[in-house]
């Protein structure tokens, strides 16, 4: 009996080849070869995008709104109690003109129990005192003015004695021209021998009388010349005093009227408009009182509306004029309203003052300066109204910084990090 093999000859055939498993075949559907390539484009689109495309970074700051040409913050130059307020919010007013009346007058007791103010005392005590120093500059003037009036007669007295002498000395000159002549007669006479030498010595001793005469009125007329010459002086000395008095009395009466008209700005203060403009934030009312705070605001006649933006030192760095910033108004919390774009129109070299720094809507901190952004319009539309903008508005502003490629942002702490070694 033959001996039958327990497998069969084609599996035994099989299991001396390396085949005996069969053939692997590969299955590739259509929609993985797709997926396949999809995923490698997405990722050369990736980065393409990361090397190609670019992000600018922002910095945020806030400020608020104010006029180009500054508020007007106007203040009482002495401190007192307003009396009265003669504006109101909103109301446009000229250069000049009275807007707040203050007072500052100290009222005290007096005897009879009624109180009066110490500027009203002193008012009555100056007034007093200018009557009283016009009343004797009126009788100085007088005393002066007849002084003056009797030296001027005792001149025009003198003026009429000097040409009465003259008209005596013309006579007394031709009686001595008279007794001359007659006395060379009598001398050729007795050198004659028609007269007696006594009879010419009588005649001589005339002549010589008329000399003497003449003598003492040319010297009565010099003593009236000189005494003329001291009334002449008189005359001008009076009229000096006289105008030395008016002097000294006008100047002492304007000190007054300056002591007086000081006084009166004492007791009543008018405060007026530096400029013309808008009133607003008023803040004073009547029957406070006040010392060295601000009274009103004004904002100035044909200023325009800017964005007064405070940016911290570390952010300034890259700010530039004219770069396009998006702005973002804080008292409208819509945001579709509230922002629109304006430009950098100044950016300071210094940074603000501790002082300056206090207006500041972040004012604790850091340093900052303060930037000035354009607007594009003095008015919002919302809901179909056209809106105000208005001095004093809080606004937050976005600043370009650098821009760089993804790529660069992605690798930019690799980058820190390889400077810092």
């Amino acid at each position: 009996m033959s001996r039958r093999p327990l497998f069969r000859p084609a599996s035994q055939r099989a299991a001396r080849h390396d085949d005996w498993l069969g053939q692997a075949v590969l299955l590739q559907p259509v929609s993985m070869r797709l997926i396949a390539w999809s995923m490698l484009a997405f990722a050369a689109c990736l980065m393409v995008f990361i090397f190609h495309a670019q992000y600018t970074k922002r910095v945020a700051a806030s400020g608020l709104l104010a006029p180009d040409a500054g508020l007007l913050k106007v203040q009482s130059p002495q401190p007192g109690v307003i009396v009265e307020r003669r504006v109101r919010e909103g109301q446009q007013v000229a250069a000049g003109q009275v807007l707040y009346v203050v007072s500052s007058e100290v009222m005290f007791a007096q005897e009879d129990n009624r109180s009066r103010g110490a500027a009203a005392e002193t008012l009555g005590n100056l007034q007093s005192r200018q009557s009283l120093v016009q009343s004797d500059a009126e009788q100085a003037s007088q005393v002066a003015a007849r002084e003056n009036a009797q030296a001027r007669a005792r001149v025009a007295s003198m003026q009429g004695e000097i040409a009465q002498l003259d008209q005596s000395l013309a006579v007394q000159a031709e009686r001595l021209a008279s007794k001359q002549v007659q006395y060379e007669r009598h001398e050729q006479a007795q050198a004659q021998g028609f007269l007696s030498p006594l009879a010419l010595q009588l005649k001589r001793d005339e002549l010589l009388e008329q000399q003497s005469r003449l003598h003492d009125m040319q010297r009565n007329r010099l003593g009236l010349v000189r005494e003329l010459a001291e009334a002449q002086a008189a005359v001008d000395t009076a009229a000096g005093k006289l105008a030395l008095a008016r002097s000294g009395y006008q100047r002492q009466i304007l000190d007054i009227e300056q002591d007086r008209v000081a006084q009166q700005t004492r007791g009543r203060v008018l405060v007026t408009a530096p400029q013309a403009g808008q009133v607003t934030a008023v803040l004073a009312e009547p029957g406070q009182r006040i010392d060295g705070q601000t009274l009103l605001t004004i904002v100035p006649a044909g200023s325009q509306l800017e964005a007064q933006i405070f940016v911290p030192t570390h952010a300034i760095g890259f700010i530039r004029e004219g770069d396009p910033v998006a702005i973002r108004l804080a008292a409208y919390p819509n945001e579709g309203y509230a922002k629109f774009e304006g430009r950098v129109l100044e950016v300071p070299n210094a940074t603000l003052s501790k002082q300056e720094q206090a207006d500041a809507p972040d004012a604790a901190g850091e340093a900052r300066y303060r930037v000035r952004v354009g607007l594009p319009a003095q008015s919002i539309r919302v809901d179909g109204t056209l809106h105000k903008l208005r001095a004093g508005m809080a606004v937050d502003v976005r600043f370009p910084q650098e821009r760089r490629t993804l790529a660069e942002w992605i690798f930019a702490p690799l980058y820190r990090l390889q400077e810092t070694l």
